[in-house]
């Protein structure tokens, strides 16, 4: 999917196989011309460059905080939008850095590292917890 990112400029980013339906049905609900946006961004920023129109952080928020009230989840506070975004970087980062850096579109590991740095010490910790563990079943 082209993405309108941080730097400004349209960008490929990867869809996960379960955002693939809700989007492509969104884009039928939308029924948008060749050119025109089919999920709009959520910054006024962007607006000058591209003039399609919009919703705001706050509705994305709103959006979300419906949702959490119609799921049969006890949430403590609504979602919000980046929240998502830092929970699947999370899980993503547990198992595979370079990939987390990939899905999130991050231009260097260091800023992977960096967000996720208190999983980073703890895939440290494990990994080596591992060694040791496997050298002293060796003695």
């Amino acid at each position: 999917m082209q993405v309108f990112g941080k730097n400004r400029s349209r960008e490929s980013a990867p869809i996960l196989d379960d955002a693939l339906r809700p989007l492509r049905r969104w884009k039928q609900l939308r029924e948008p011309d060749e050119n025109e946006a089919v999920f709009p961004r959520l910054d006024n920023a962007a607006k000058a460059l591209d003039p399609t129109p919009s919703i705001t952080t706050q509705s994305a928020r709103d959006i979300l905080t419906k949702l959490c009230e119609w799921s049969e989840y006890d949430f403590d506070e609504p979602l919000k939008p980046h929240g998502a975004r830092r929970g699947l970087g999370r899980e993503i980062y547990r198992e595979n850095p370079q990939l987390a850096q990939d899905v999130l579109r991050h231009k260097s590991i260091e800023t992977t590292h960096e967000g996720y740095a208190q999983e980073a010490a703890k895939r440290t910790r494990d990994e080596a917890n591992e060694i040791i563990s496997d050298t002293e079943r060796l003695l």
